[in-house]
């Protein structure tokens, strides 16, 4: 389940950033080419945190019970 998981944290990421440097392309605004990049970045952060938070939860409650 943590393979899936971080797959569609990594996938939508790399969406996501090849729509910040699009909207960068397209609007020619550093600013907002800058401003979506970074919450895809705080999005693959907290996606990472997640998961390995998930899967730290479900290896201590295997060993436990």
């Amino acid at each position: 389940m943590a393979i899936h998981q971080t797959t569609a944290v990594v996938s939508s990421t790399t969406v996501q950033s090849f729509f910040a440097y699009r909207v960068y392309t397209l609007s020619k605004s550093i600013i907002w080419g800058c401003l979506v990049m970074l919450l895809s970045l705080t999005q693959f952060g907290l996606g990472i945190g997640v998961v390995s938070f998930t899967c730290c939860c479900s290896c201590c409650q295997t060993v436990t019970h």
